[in-house]
């Protein structure tokens, strides 16, 4: 890829321009040193977060040719590196080259050059991406023009299998660990972690008897369901930086999964000691909530699955919010009711005051990938303003992984005179984003 390629790529956007722009000095950065680790270090994460992303994505072109994508991952597992040599086609310095016999992509120097003062954000990160892609089009004798199209054209390509939600059925359960622990671009000790918790569960058969009601099987299984919870989250936890995004978002919805289960074991186990249904139950549950409501009034939706009389504040302490159960309420300090409640597919989801729930974060997508990965969780992108009202009622003490960066939103900037579509951050500020620009978080709503 030459220079002057690179900068008519992203000639559109003046903040992206910022981050491939020559500079007079940079000669010696390619010898070594902070400034050539710190762009390694955006190559490396730029690429890890690539090959996830080519071993899920669906797009029409691997269906015809499959032998495709093992060839884009193949050449972005063995990158060449080389961060002093300088190479040149048709008189102009290369940033990266191909060999379409080896198959092999090279990064060179100028490449350094033009990233060494870049951020390893998600500008930077979609423009590394968007050039390696770029450079292995040429491998099937891709024109620059048609490279860049492609490249532009995979990223905004939906994923076909890491949103796909888990199975509900505990039968599976051991499958699902088995899609956890088969993440080939997690670090070592992540690997090995989940590993563990799966022979410990999982070595010879399902850990759950699904087929006995008795109170001690019930029981068995909640605490089962509740242990290996706990083993995953501490797993998620202590190897944070060192999991990709869609081992996180699929360990995080089989904790949810697994602790809802193990609260329906429990609430079959206690029916079964006192002889009451579930039937039973809901009634005796909805009719004391009705009352409880009456008595503190609390005008709120009926908690379907436990009672709290009067609702505690959000930021206490003393409460750990990402693992109270489904229908626990708590005060934001701006005086306003949330409720943990259950929506498929959403991981650990709230409602708002005003009948919004709030999925978790879900991850940093462009902008059709961001409304897709909301469509396929039964979900919408939230507008400007439900970020504000949710601001204002301070859902920023309550919902999971919440941070000031930015959000997409569904709004139309009233200024602009392109489809672009706006991103929100607690700063209150409300930007024009070109939809194939950036990776941006994502949080998705129902209504």
């Amino acid at each position: 890829m030459k220079i002057k390629t690179i900068m008519g790529v992203v000639i559109l956007s003046i903040t992206l321009s910022l981050f491939v722009q020559r500079t007079g000095n940079a000669g010696n950065e390619g010898k070594g040193g902070f400034a050539s680790f710190y762009v390694k270090e955006l190559l490396n994460i730029s690429t890890n977060e690539l090959l996830v992303f080519m071993e899920d994505v669906d797009h029409p072109m691997f269906k015809t040719h499959p032998e495709r994508r093992a060839l884009i991952i193949n050449a972005l597992q063995n990158l060449e590196i080389l961060p002093t040599e300088t190479r040149s086609r048709n008189g102009e310095e290369l940033l990266l080259d191909y060999d379409t016999t080896t198959h092999k992509i090279t990064v060179l120097k100028a490449f350094f050059d033009a990233f060494r003062v870049a951020l390893i954000d998600p500008y930077s990160k979609e423009l590394v991406k968007r050039m390696l892609l770029h450079e292995v089009a040429h491998l099937w004798d891709y024109s620059d023009t048609d490279a860049e199209a492609f490249a532009v054209e995979i990223l905004r390509s939906p994923i076909a299998i890491s949103y796909e939600p888990f199975s509900d059925s505990l039968e599976n359960i051991c499958s699902n660990l088995k899609i956890i622990t088969s993440r080939k671009y997690d670090s070592s000790e992540a690997q090995s972690c989940y590993q563990a918790v799966a022979e410990k569960y999982c070595a010879e058969q399902n850990p759950f008897n699904l087929n006995s009601q008795s109170i001690d099987v019930l029981r068995l299984n909640s605490k089962i369901a509740r242990e290996i919870s706990k083993d995953l989250g501490n797993c998620r936890f202590s190897n944070w930086g060192g999991l990709v995004v869609a081992t996180r978002q699929r360990s995080e919805t089989l904790e949810w999964t697994l602790l809802n289960a193990s609260s329906d074991f429990t609430t079959q186990a206690v029916g079964q000691h006192t002889g009451i249904d579930q039937a039973k139950w809901q009634r005796i549950r909805e009719a004391a909530k009705r009352k409880t409501d009456e008595k503190f009034g609390i005008n709120n939706s009926i908690n379907e699955n436990i009672i709290y009389p009067v609702p505690p504040l959000c930021n206490d302490h003393s409460i750990n919010l990402r693992t109270v159960p489904i229908g626990f309420k708590c005060v934001t300090s701006k005086g306003s009711i949330f409720e943990r409640v259950l929506h498929k597919n959403f991981g650990e989801a709230w409602k708002g005051p005003d009948g919004i729930t709030w999925s978790n974060h879900v991850g940093e997508r462009v902008q059709d990938q961001a409304i897709e990965t909301c469509r396929s969780v039964g979900g919408v992108l939230p507008s400007i303003i439900d970020f504000q009202k949710g601001v204002a009622a301070g859902f920023s003490e309550v919902l999971p992984n919440i941070q000031e960066q930015l959000y997409w939103a569904s709004s139309v900037h009233s200024n602009d005179s392109l489809s672009v579509v706006s991103t929100y951050s607690f700063s209150g500020l409300y930007s024009l984003i070109h939809y194939w620009v950036g990776y941006y978080s994502v949080r998705c709503v129902v209504y």
